[in-house]
């Protein structure tokens, strides 16, 4: 496993966009970003959402944030806990490396290339032309370009670590639905979650009925919006 990643790494390297590299500065953090991302900086991003987690966060063995882009939540969350990553997107991956090295987070997250999916294997990712944080597994979305990625299911990876989530952070572009569907074992633990959906999608109501409180958080329109799972038992 160890070696089949490490020769992944140097294939997604190869596959980075020479998109234009610029520096933020996000409270006390350092984020190297793709210059189109500078909105993500300009005020705090997300407040709720980062206020949901960092409640949550203390006295936590380990955070897994599943579409951790380039680290903004990852990075901070670093601060309080062990932390797992998943990005597989090249150059995301790429700059969530960067942010970690530069943010003296090495010690505290391990950034993995992996999707995390239903199933163990080969797929292809969906590369948006319009957003860093839009690239996705679902196939209804359109695609500028789509390349090969490895995925695995979170219950498969976990297996390798000696440790269970406290909380963890899912983001994935319509993806969430497959992706919890291969963690049900991690899921009897019952972590605190940060979703984000609809509170009429399946994947709201699953949640729900087996023994999740939502509380709606930062929305992104009308209907799409981080949700904070809580176990009420």
């Amino acid at each position: 496993m160890k070696i089949y990643i490490s020769r992944y790494y140097y294939i997604l390297i190869s596959k980075i966009s020479p998109q234009k590299i610029m520096k933020f500065k996000a409270e006390k953090y350092i984020f190297y970003a793709e210059a189109r991302d500078w909105w993500r900086f300009i005020q705090p991003f997300e407040p709720k959402t980062r206020k949901f987690l960092e409640e949550h966060i203390r006295g936590a063995s380990l955070f897994i944030d599943i579409g951790a882009h380039i680290g903004i939540y990852a990075i901070p969350a670093s601060h309080y806990t062990n932390v797992i990553a998943f990005e597989p997107e090249p150059t995301n991956f790429f700059l969530l490396y960067k942010n970690i090295i530069t943010n003296n987070a090495h010690n505290k997250v391990v950034p993995l290339p992996l999707a995390i999916s239903d199933t163990y294997g080969i797929d292809e990712l969906c590369i948006s032309d319009t957003s860093s944080g839009h690239h996705t597994l679902n196939k209804e979305h359109n695609c500028h370009k789509k390349i090969t990625i490895i995925k695995t299911t979170l219950d498969q990876i976990l297996i390798h670590f000696n440790s269970k989530p406290d909380i963890i952070k899912i983001d994935i572009e319509g993806h969430e639905d497959r992706a919890f569907h291969g963690m049900k074992k991690t899921l009897e633990h019952k972590p605190v979650l940060i979703v984000e959906t609809t509170d009429k999608s399946h994947l709201y109501k699953y949640l729900t009925s087996i023994g999740y409180k939502a509380i709606k958080l930062d929305c992104w329109n009308e209907t799409l919006c981080n949700y904070g799972f809580t176990p009420l038992f």
